[in-house]
């Protein structure tokens, strides 16, 4: 059910291995080559009887220190600026080498130093970047072939796009053979995994309304309500969106035995899916005194979350204020025995600066500057956005959550 490599990440990592076995034919002087002291390219030979007992293959995962960047990338891609920007590129003297290949580049660096930001820089573009450096792996968890083992690593080969700068430390996963207390030969297939989760309170840079629409709740025991009705009787293009939250929430994280014990009840209401701080419901399933009284009998505290009801009036030339009576006195008819009250909302423009700073006392990089935030706040004067996001690195691809509020406000848990 979790899986920390998404399919997406699969397919460009085949994707970079395909580029790297070009790359390591034509620029083979910039690739270090392992010993058998810090890791070899060639395969190992296959266990001999004497040594059977101690040597296996597997999936090893470990903390990598980036050391260095060899001064060359692999650059190729159809975007039409490509060219101007090595020109650029070579008249500042950071490129002192450009050799064309077959739907690419060979470009050879002025220091090893420059390889991230050139990176970065060429990243702007539709086109693949691909770097080749060295790592270190202190030690490494591996398993396989019904064994298991905590084993010394080395310094090994690694091409990907240069998304870390040198000295940087992230978490990785890899194929490894392991002799003895070892890792003799270079790890294969490494991918970075996904760090820690981390949250930030950043300023932003910039907020504007990109559009407005109007928000309601619904209590826990109410998210299956058929919403055809209301839809029907909205005004013109107005559309009715929902967001059903068919789980139940916990007071307190599980523990690994209360999860075994909640799973191995198997209520009638439950999908099968249990974590330590939610589980599934069935949508179809109402009864918020019976799952509260199975969780309580068990000792867990649960808490029923609300589920939202946005509108998105069509624009016309309607107020807000006049779009938002439209649709109470629209929802008070087609449910008259249901309470709901809309709000004002907004989807913002929000844009961040490149760094910011987490939680955790650590900087991190955002590699997408603007984002698109719902929020029932319009831009403040001193608004802050709150972020949640697993890092690779130091590097942010993505937000996990976002809620723009004044400065301290955390986003309320509503629960119905």
């Amino acid at each position: 059910m979790f899986d920390n490599i998404k399919n997406e990440d699969k397919k460009r990592y085949f994707a970079i291995g395909i580029i790297a076995l070009f790359m390591l034919s034509t620029i083979a002087i910039y690739i270090s080559s392992s010993t058998r002291a810090g890791g070899s390219t060639s395969a190992p030979a296959k266990p001999t009887a004497v040594n059977e007992t101690y040597s296996f293959s597997g999936r090893g995962q470990a903390n990598a220190t980036l050391t260095s960047w060899d001064p060359a990338l692999f650059v190729r891609g159809p975007d039409s600026g490509l060219g101007p920007m090595l020109q650029e590129l070579r008249q500042q003297g950071v490129v002192v080498n450009d050799v064309p290949q077959a739907g690419g580049h060979i470009l050879t660096l002025a220091s090893s130093e420059l390889v991230y930001n050139t990176s970065r820089l060429l990243g702007g573009l539709n086109v693949t970047v691909l770097g080749s450096g060295t790592i270190s792996i202190p030690q490494a968890y591996v398993q396989g072939a019904g064994a298991s083992r905590l084993v010394s690593g080395g310094t090994y080969p690694y091409q990907d796009t240069p998304d870390f700068e040198q000295g940087e430390v992230f978490p990785v996963a890899f194929d490894a053979y392991v002799e003895g207390q070892g890792m003799p030969y270079t790890p294969q297939n490494i991918i970075v995994l996904p760090g820690a989760p981390a949250d930030a309170e950043v300023k932003p840079l910039a907020v504007s309304i990109s559009s407005t629409y109007l928000d309601a709740t619904l209590p826990w025991a109410q998210r299956n309500l058929d919403l055809g009705q209301f839809q029907s009787d909205l005004i013109g293009g107005d559309k009715v969106r929902a967001k059903l939250r068919s789980v139940v929430l916990f007071r307190t994280l599980l523990t690994e035995r209360q999860i075994a014990q909640v799973k191995s009840m198997a209520f009638n209401w439950s999908t099968g899916d249990v974590e330590e701080g939610l589980m599934g419901v069935k949508p179809e399933f109402g009864d918020q005194r019976q799952v509260e009284g199975d969780l309580l009998g068990l000792g867990i505290e649960p808490v029923f979350p609300v589920s939202d009801v946005w509108v998105y009036p069509w624009a016309g030339n309607r107020s807000l204020e006049k779009q938002l009576e439209d649709t109470q006195s629209i929802w008070n008819q087609s449910y008259p025995n249901l309470t709901a009250r809309f709000e004002p909302a907004y989807v913002l423009s929000v844009t961040l600066p490149g760094q910011i700073m987490g939680s955790d006392g650590q900087a991190y990089r955002l590699m997408q500057k603007t984002y698109n935030v719902s929020s029932t706040y319009p831009p403040l004067e001193n608004g802050t956005l709150k972020i949640s996001f697993q890092p690779r690195g130091r590097q942010v691809d993505r937000l996990t959550s976002a809620f723009y509020s004044p400065p301290g406000v955390i986003e309320p848990l509503q629960a119905g």
